[in-house]
């Protein structure tokens, strides 16, 4: 996992070694829920030299970035319903509240990806982590 080059968006790479992972579950132990939860992030402008690279911006990846400094992160997380598993598979970096519209297509987005790894997404279990962070 070190060598992973992990930015903004959904990790495919994470995608398939959980897709390897869940081949020899049975299919109650491939129930899973789907929880995104946005989380404060210290704000930090860095130049990333190997990839030469602004980070700390406001990050949607291929749905775009902005010149605003993010201070928060939303993080996509797969858990097993039947069984005690989760795996994040998906971040990005955002300044203050995602607009709706984004954050539909995040969502659905991620439901396509999931039940491509062949996990039964329980969309009633779609979860929105509403924690008051300090």
């Amino acid at each position: 996992m070190s060598n992973l080059n992990l930015r903004p968006g959904f990790c495919f790479t994470i995608l398939d070694a959980l897709k390897i992972k869940v081949s020899s579950r049975t299919k109650l132990d491939k129930e899973c829920t789907l929880i995104f939860d946005k989380m404060p992030i210290k704000e930090a402008i860095v130049y990333n030299v190997r990839d030469d690279e602004i980070m700390g911006i406001e990050d949607y990846r291929k749905r775009g970035r902005t010149r605003f400094v993010a201070n928060h992160a939303l993080v996509f997380t797969a858990r097993g319903l039947t069984s005690n598993w989760k795996q994040p598979f998906g971040f990005f970096f955002s300044s203050g509240t995602v607009k709706d519209t984004l954050l539909k297509d995040l969502l659905l987005f991620a439901i396509l990806e999931l039940e491509k790894v062949v996990l039964t997404l329980r969309q009633s279990y779609v979860t929105r982590v509403l924690i008051s962070h300090p």
